[in-house]
């Protein structure tokens, strides 16, 4: 099996896309975007701006990591394989969905469409930007773009959320464990992109997942004594803890959190750092057995120089 990393860009200039027609060897055809495969010596960062200069012709810079995905293809010598996404399965999933669910909102399908896609790339790139007010679709297209924003972007990216492969790898354990209920005997192991998954990988997941549970409950819990509705406690606890931006009802597109307490707001602080940091850092930060560990350390290096 061979391993292969390629980069690219997304280019976007006055509100257009950059994208290239390629026709190789009778093979495939059709419209991509610029990339090609990290030489020697390069930094992703590198290979992506090299790739975007020679194939366009274009100089550009990069403004944000978007994520990664992960492909396999076959060529005569072997099996080639990339770093791919489940993302783009799941964009296109929820914007179609949501499309049919909001078209009778909008003027035509089209109008759907265009909404539903920003909507959908807004909230699972944690983005924060709304180009409608989706306060006022239909309560199954609002729990969509809630799920999406537990969701988030891809393992690797600066994205906020629980991480695409964190919930694959979730779905998978599961699978594994009903048919270990049905076929006590058998043996099976947990494969992401074609490798087994070590038993410490799923154990630090399920870890991960139980942090994450305990800090959205405790979080609204605590914000719950404003005595607002639950769905904004509880779309305002996601929509900080997955750094999202805005949520549902009176923290949606159109308003804001300014209504929160002070200690509502601590709370959600909190979340944002957690979200963006990753829960454990944020944990261990307000662990005091971390502080009573660096105070122990501390005096055993001031004994030492002593």
């Amino acid at each position: 099996m061979i391993e292969a990393t390629s980069c690219g860009g997304v280019v976007i200039y006055r509100g257009k896309i950059l994208a290239l027609y390629k026709s190789y060897k009778n093979r495939y055809e059709g419209w991509v975007l610029p990339k090609g495969t990290v030489e020697q010596g390069e930094t992703h960062i590198q290979t992506a701006l090299r790739e975007v200069r020679e194939e366009a012709g274009v100089k550009a810079s990069v403004v944000k990591y978007i994520g990664k995905s992960h492909y396999n293809f076959t060529v005569p010598e072997d099996i080639v394989t990339k770093e791919v996404h489940w993302y783009l399965i799941i964009i296109a999933g929820a914007v179609a969905i949501i499309t049919i669910n909001t078209k009778d909102i909008f003027h035509n399908l089209f109008t759907a469409f265009h909404h539903a896609l920003f909507q959908v790339a807004s909230v699972i790139t944690t983005t924060g930007y709304a180009s409608t007010d989706f306060n006022k679709w239909p309560e199954f297209s609002k729990f969509i773009l809630v799920m999406l924003m537990f969701s988030g972007a891809c393992a690797g990216s600066t994205g906020g959320g629980m991480k695409v492969s964190r919930l694959v790898i979730m779905l998978k354990t599961v699978k594994k464990e009903l048919l270990s209920y049905l076929h006590p005997r058998t043996v099976r192991k947990v494969k992401f992109n074609g490798r087994i998954v070590e038993h410490e990988v799923i154990r630090g997941i399920n870890v991960y997942m139980i942090a994450y549970a305990f800090v959205l409950m405790f979080s609204v819990l605590i914000i719950s004594i404003d005595n607002f509705d639950f769905t904004s406690n509880f779309t305002a606890v996601v929509a900080t803890l997955n750094n999202i931006g805005p949520g549902l009802n009176i923290i949606g597109p159109t308003g804001n959190f300014s209504m929160y307490s002070n200690l509502s707001k601590i709370v959600m602080i909190f979340d944002m750092l957690a979200g963006r940091l990753e829960l454990f850092p944020m944990l261990l930060l307000i662990n005091p057995y971390t502080w009573k560990e660096i105070k122990i350390r501390k005096n055993k290096k001031e004994g030492h120089s002593i």
